[in-house]
């Protein structure tokens, strides 16, 4: 078995909450998988990051 760790986080800007498309069929907060060498932290950024410049 393969084990993979994900994660997620809220953003809250002016009282409105970042939610994401997962392939137009439901919503969820922005999360995805560690890269090698990150911290749990670096991840979150990294994944907010990416799905606000959508």
């Amino acid at each position: 078995m393969i084990k993979t760790t994900s994660i997620g986080s809220v953003v809250v800007n002016d009282g409105m909450v970042l939610v994401v498309s997962q392939h137009g069929t439901t919503w969820s907060i922005p999360k995805g998988h560690m890269e090698a060498g990150e911290d749990k932290l670096q991840t979150a950024e990294r994944e907010s990051y990416m799905k606000r410049q959508v």
